[in-house]
């Protein structure tokens, strides 16, 4: 296990995929508060204004930034094994497949951890001292900290699965660009479910030249239970967590369980799937 895990870091560190990733996830860290002082100077003159800087570390407003990092990284670096001998020479020295699974598996949780350090890392010396410092209580800072970094994990833990289970570098990013893209959509549509209320108000004029107030019943009101599934699934899915931390900066106590339970769940069928797969 150990030198499967050295050869890893090995190879992530000499991979032009990885440096680049990092790169440009480097200058979105540099850029966004440039940009925003720029173009709403008063945007930093608000209280809050750093702990909403942190929030986009975890996606813009939703978009699934990490995740097509994680997932251009995890599949271009294993999907290699795949095409270039390596996964069946490790096989024929006697490595087993679930070693070499899990040690894919801490390589993509190291990626990921490295990007959020490299984002924290120019937060800290320029967006920080932009905004003035925090305002929020440590607890809450050290919360998002905490429940944005265990999302990008579960990000690591899906790409592992896509990649190790397709068996081909393409494939596996179609797929994961796919999902990417179709949970961003589905996302917005389940925070429009929430956002629904019982009763609005409409204003009209009545024949008296009058603005009359009337509260109206929602005819698109949904039931409570496709509002409760809409909430779980912002609540469990990495896609939804990035929305709820980047676009409200929600902290609910369920994410973090539901990262933890979502990474044992697509690691234990990626493990399983892995050790029947064919390789050739």
């Amino acid at each position: 296990m150990i030198k499967l895990l050295r050869g890893n870091l090995a190879r992530t560190i000499k991979s032009k995929t990885f440096w680049m990733c990092i790169a440009l996830y480097a200058a979105y860290a540099i850029f966004l508060p440039i940009v925003l002082k720029y173009q709403n100077p008063e945007f930093f003159n608000g209280t809050g204004t750093s702990e909403l800087l942190l929030a986009t570390g975890y996606g813009i407003a939703g978009f699934p930034l990490q995740g097509m990092f994680i997932a251009t990284i995890c599949c271009i670096i294993f999907g290699a094994d795949f095409h270039n001998g390596t996964l069946r020479n490790k096989l024929i020295i006697g490595q087993t497949r679930n070693k070499i699974y899990i040690a894919n598996l801490l390589d993509s949780l190291m990626i990921s951890l490295v990007l959020n350090l490299v984002y924290l890392l120019f937060f800290f010396i320029i967006s920080l001292p932009m905004c003035g410092g925090f305002t929020a209580p440590s607890k809450d800072i050290i919360q998002v900290l905490i429940y944005g970094l265990l999302m990008m994990f579960s990000y690591s833990a899906i790409s592992t699965f896509i990649v190790m289970t397709s068996k081909n570098t393409t494939v596996a990013i179609i797929i994961s660009f796919v999902l990417l893209f179709v949970s961003m959509m589905l996302i917005m549509y389940f925070d429009e479910v929430i956002q629904q209320t019982p009763y609005y108000t409409q204003y009209t004029m009545n024949e008296y030249g009058e603005i009359v107030e009337q509260v109206i019943a929602n005819p698109h009101m949904p039931s409570k239970s496709l509002v409760n599934f809409s909430q779980f699934m912002l609540d469990c899915f990495p896609s939804g967590q990035s929305f709820l931390l980047s676009n409200n900066n929600v902290i609910r106590w369920q994410m973090p369980i539901y990262s933890l339970s979502l990474i044992a769940i697509t690691s234990g069928a990626g493990l399983l799937v892995f050790n029947k797969t064919n390789i050739k």
